[in-house]
């Protein structure tokens, strides 16, 4: 069966920086999907991110849950 997309352009939030789309994709007259796309146009503001992220290992670095769990029961620094 062919699917019907029908696009709604809900209210702006402040009228000028932000949009919000709706879709709904319809299937013999009953909605399958709902899609809900908030859009911000590009501005300046402010810089969230000015502190470095901290040096981290890969993922094939870490301790295994079982290495973890291990540990946990052997650190003399945890209650018992």
């Amino acid at each position: 069966m062919p699917i019907v997309y029908k696009v709604d352009h809900i209210r702006d939030r402040d009228g000028k920086s932000f949009a919000t789309q709706r879709v709904d994709a319809t299937q013999k007259e009953n909605i399958v999907f709902t899609l809900l796309a908030s859009f911000q146009k590009e501005e300046l503001g402010f810089d969230h991110q000015e502190v470095a992220m901290p040096s981290m290992p890969p993922p094939d670095k870490l301790l295994s849950m079982e290495e973890l769990r291990e540990r946990c029961l052997t650190d003399p620094r945890l209650p018992k």
